[in-house]
C-alpha cells in the first residue's frame, strides 16, 4: 500500500476512521444495487453525484472506501486505505468483515443489473465500459 489515498481519485474524507484487525490484505468489490430492474423493465442509473453526496452525508454509516463509476471512470475516496470502511454487513458474533485484514479496501461500483445509461441497458457490470478499472487495480 504505497499511498493511503488513491492518486487521481476525488478525496472526500468523511472522518470516522478506525483501525483494521490485521491479517492478509484484501480488496472487495461490489455494486451499489440502488434499484431493482429487469430486462423487461430497465431503470435509469442513479446519478453518481447523488450517491457521492449520500456517502458523504446521511450514508456515512455504510460508506465504502471508493465509489467508482464504470461509465465515466470517476472515483471518490471517503476514508484512507489504513481505515476500515462500513459498506459490508457484519453479523453479531461473526467475522468483522469490514476489518478482517491489515487493509480491507472496499470498492463500490455504481451499478445495478439492467440499469439504463443513455439508450443502452447493461445486464452485468462486465457489460459496462469499466472505465478506470485498470487504475483501481493498480
Amino acid at each position: 500500500m504505497p499511498e493511503l489515498w488513491m492518486p487521481g481519485a476525488t478525496r472526500l474524507d468523511i472522518g470516522d476512521h478506525a483501525a483494521t484487525d490485521g491479517g492478509p490484505a484484501k480488496a472487495i468489490a461490489h455494486i451499489t444495487w440502488d434499484d431493482h430492474a429487469t430486462a423487461a423493465k430497465p431503470k435509469d442509473l442513479v446519478p453518481y453525484e447523488r450517491l457521492r453526496s449520500y456517502f458523504a452525508g446521511g450514508g456515512k454509516a455504510v460508506a465504502p472506501h471508493l465509489l467508482w463509476d464504470p461509465f465515466t471512470g470517476r472515483v471518490t475516496q471517503f476514508v484512507p486505505a489504513n481505515s476500515r470502511s462500513k459498506s459490508l454487513v457484519d453479523t453479531a458474533g461473526g467475522t468483522r468483515t469490514n476489518r478482517a485484514g491489515s487493509v480491507v479496501i472496499q470498492v463500490e461500483a455504481l451499478f445495478f443489473p439492467y440499469c439504463r445509461v443513455g439508450q443502452s441497458v447493461y445486464p452485468k457490470l462486465a457489460d459496462t465500459p469499466c472505465k478506470g478499472w485498470a487504475e483501481l487495480q493498480a
